[in-house]
């Protein structure tokens, strides 16, 4: 029995080395440069000093008393360090680029301390007894009681950061997050019932191995959990282990269960065999996989080219429509009215007739100049438009845009108020004269779809951005034009009988301008007939 105990537990140990190892290669090299990954290496490599100096230990047995109690505070060494990286790790799940608070960098020294403390020193391993061959039990120290108090902490801390996560995460980070926390809940269990429970208050020592090896079913867990994106990479692995494994099984019946040498014979030709079509197994499962994402990268090429090619064929749509419409529309106006002048037909009109043809004539020249300028704009602020930072007045420049709009708002009986929300605003870096267009297209856009009330622009500061909204009580916007609204030549549903001169293009320029400064606009209704909210967040100061 205790023979069997021996090659069970060196069956066990090859095969987690073995599984750990590959667990690390697949984890790194599926993104090297991710630093949960880094962790996860740290992760395996403190999990196999604690699980092989464990076994060492046991397999040294009592011809060397001294040897045994060194490989144990080796192994309880690692202990403390696994721990506190699996905390680490459930901190970089939480946020991959965390920085380092007071109370974490007090709980990873605690747990460096720890170790030195169990590896160095007899308060927490003193001493040894030999059970029977592969078997010891521990003489702990006085310190026993608070590393298993600090060790509770690691595992609290840890739990917290996870379910934290669990709960204010995506459905995705949930799903991820509960292979974490099954291998947690497996391997916290095995470790309080076979490492804690057991030798420490019923004094039995001999499943003391099966809390050490619980530690690969946590890192087998956590590392399909990091990259479960790829699932085909799951298929590798699985297969490389599972012929893995079964030819050490084969290994150890040759050499340990089979006497004969003729029955060796066959079973090494049949092993032979066995890892010649494994390996023919795995290198089909990789061109399976290769093939899947040579599939997934056309489809996905295809998807977006499709995309790209609807994309164009509903510019080409929308600019077909200007062209037809707000283009066309003006011209045909000043094109009958300028012949009817040299034809002298308009020499023969009263006086105050002439007048009336003649700011029309210039009304549609300027429209026609708007909206040419507008394309010309729109087609810059996706190439090379320049941006002028320096500093500016930002309220100033609202109040310029309230005085030269206060007189359309007021033909139309409608308010326009300024606001500001936060005092001692302070200057940002912007380009005043493309920020004075977008604020601009913002209000007098309220202007146009307004009949009733006004508009009320507010300003304010939040922490290192300033913020700008322009609140009016005009016709809203259904679902439909949200989604729309930003995007070249698109209107919203009431644009087109309401204000049919606009050319789809102001909103997707200011959209573009705020994107240069580095900031965001967005927009906001309860639905049509209750009003709009464009707000536009700034930074103060432009980043380097």
């Amino acid at each position: 029995m205790t023979v069997d105990l021996f090659i069970i537990n060196k069956v066990l140990v090859t095969l987690i080395d073995i599984t750990a190892i590959s667990l690390g290669y697949w984890v790194y090299f599926s993104n090297p440069k991710r630093k949960l990954n880094e962790v996860f290496i740290g992760m395996v490599f403190f999990m196999m000093l604690w699980v092989n100096f464990a076994y060492l230990a046991r397999a040294v047995g009592e011809s060397n008393p001294y040897l045994v109690l060194l490989f144990l505070k080796i192994a309880w060494f690692a202990t403390p360090l696994f721990f506190i990286l699996l905390y680490i790790l459930a901190l970089h799940l939480l946020d991959e680029n965390f920085k380092y608070k007071t109370v974490n960098l007090v709980i990873i020294y605690l747990a460096i301390v720890t170790s030195f403390v169990v590896g160095f020193t007899d308060h927490i391993v003193k001493s040894i007894k030999f059970m029977g061959v592969f078997l010891i039990r521990l003489v702990y120290g006085d310190w026993m009681f608070p590393f298993l108090i600090v060790i509770t902490l690691f595992i609290i801390v840890t739990l917290q950061v996870l379910f934290k996560k669990y709960y204010s995460g995506s459905k995705k980070d949930r799903e991820k997050i509960s292979y974490y926390l099954l291998g947690i809940l497996v391997f916290y269990i095995a470790n309080s019932v076979f490492n804690i429970f057991f030798p420490i208050v019923l004094d039995i020592t001999r499943f003391y191995f099966l809390g050490d090896y619980s530690t690969i079913i946590l890192l087998g867990l956590i590392a399909y959990a990091i990259v479960r994106q790829n699932l085909f990479g799951i298929k590798i692995v699985l297969t490389s282990l599972l012929v893995g494994f079964i030819s050490i099984l084969l290994t150890i019946d040759i050499f340990l269960f089979t006497e004969s040498h003729v029955l060796q014979f066959f079973k090494g030709v049949a092993l032979i065999v066995f890892l010649y079509l494994g390996r023919e197994l795995v290198k089909s499962v990789l061109k399976e996989e290769e093939r899947s994402k040579q599939l997934e990268k056309v489809s996905w090429n295809l998807t977006s080219a499709n995309q790209k090619l609807q994309d164009l064929l509903s510019m080409k749509n929308d600019f077909l429509h200007i062209v037809s419409h707000q283009l066309r529309t003006p011209l045909t106006a000043m094109r009958g009215f300028i012949s009817m002048w040299s034809e002298g037909i308009l020499n023969k009109l009263p006086a105050e007739k002439m007048a009336e043809i003649k700011t029309r004539i210039v009304n549609n020249s300027e429209r026609l100049n708007n909206i040419v300028n507008d394309m010309v704009l729109a087609m810059e602020s996706e190439g090379e438009l320049k941006v002028e930072f320096k500093l500016i007045d930002i309220k100033k420049l609202i109040a310029g845009n309230v005085e030269m709009l206060k007189p359309n708002f007021e033909k139309k009986n409608l308010y326009l108020k300024y606001n500001e929300v936060t005092k001692n605003i302070p200057k940002i870096e912007a380009d005043e004269k493309l920020l004075f267009n977008v604020f601009m297209n913002l209000a007098d856009n309220a202007e146009k779809y307004t009949d009733n009330g006004g508009l009320n622009i507010e300003i304010g500061q939040n922490g290192d951005d300033i913020r700008v909204s322009f609140i009016d009580t005009g016709v809203g916007l259904n679902k439909n034009d949200k989604k729309i609204l930003f995007k070249k030549f698109s209107r919203g549903a009431k644009s087109n009988y309401i204000n049919t001169n606009g050319s789809g293009l102001g909103l997707f320029i200011a959209k573009q301008i705020v994107r240069m400064h580095r900031g965001t606009i967005k927009a906001f209704s309860r639905g049509e007939g209750k009003g709009s909210t464009f707000t536009v967040i700034l930074p103060i100061k432009q980043k380097e």
